[in-house]
């Protein structure tokens, strides 16, 4: 496997399980969040989200997203926000895997509760569902699972479908 994708809501440990993958697999890891705050000299991603107000942020990220497009092989982050607007169904097409790390939804609520003032945060179910049927593959994050164990399932995951 030479370019996986790995997606995710907020908070569901993409980025740490991602930088992980990529040392276990020896392969480039870029996150489309830490691009967009390199790209803006801003160090929160959430500072970012509230001053390019929600659309643009998606537009730039979904930026970043297609550059990952120009990189032969790694492991790439993103999270299952960028997918809001529509994106050409070729895009996945480049990718030997596409991985939603999926949290259950009372986790995720969990995971987000202490961030009420997120603009999104109202919004939770609806994006959590809508934004789902974008990934074929998932690996089922619980909230007593590690980084370790998440990279550990994707991996087997990965085995699994490369026989």
């Amino acid at each position: 496997m030479k370019r996986i994708l790995l997606c995710g809501q907020k908070k569901s440990g993409k980025s740490a399980v991602g930088r992980q993958l990529s040392s276990k697999l020896d392969l480039q890891f870029l996150d489309s969040d830490e691009l967009l705050c390199q790209a803006y000299q801003e160090p929160s991603i959430r500072k970012l989200f509230m001053q390019l107000q929600g659309a643009l942020f998606r537009k730039e990220e979904r930026q970043h997203v297609l550059s990952f497009l120009k990189v032969d092989s790694g492991v790439f982050t993103t999270g299952a926000g960028a997918f809001d607007l529509p994106i050409d169904p070729n895009f996945f097409s480049h990718f030997d895997a596409i991985v939603h790390i999926k949290t259950s939804l009372p986790f995720y609520h969990e995971l987000n509760d202490s961030d009420t003032s997120f603009p999104l945060y109202d919004q939770l179910d609806a994006l959590y569902h809508r934004r789902e049927q974008f990934f074929t593959h998932e690996v089922h994050r619980k909230p007593s699972d590690s980084v370790e164990i998440t990279t550990h399932a994707i991996l087997t995951l990965l085995k699994k479908e490369h026989r």
